[in-house]
């Protein structure tokens, strides 16, 4: 369904993977993970995805991304935005 509306749109379609990665190399507990990762699936439901775009968890420790844009540049703006809310957060 995305790609049809992108491409009746003139639009591309991104995916994107985000995996969540710990300093230490041991395995966290689940429930760090758990935590964690609702921690940044609540940051990037306030405000950071639009309509068009879609989101799923992927993995225990990723989340993946559908996303449409009109224009190449406004990847960088998109990215930009999602990397400085999850940075702060």
């Amino acid at each position: 369904m995305m790609s049809r509306m992108a491409t009746r749109n003139r639009e591309v379609v991104i995916l994107l993977l985000l995996s969540l990665r710990w300093k230490s190399y041991e395995q966290p507990q689940p429930e760090d993970i758990s935590s964690a990762m609702a921690h940044i699936k609540n940051k990037i439901m306030k405000g950071l995805l639009r309509k068009s775009d879609g989101m799923a968890r992927y993995s225990q420790t990723q989340f993946i991304f559908m996303l449409s844009a009109p224009k190449t540049a406004e990847l960088q703006e998109i990215h930009g935005r999602r990397h400085a809310s999850l940075v702060t957060a």
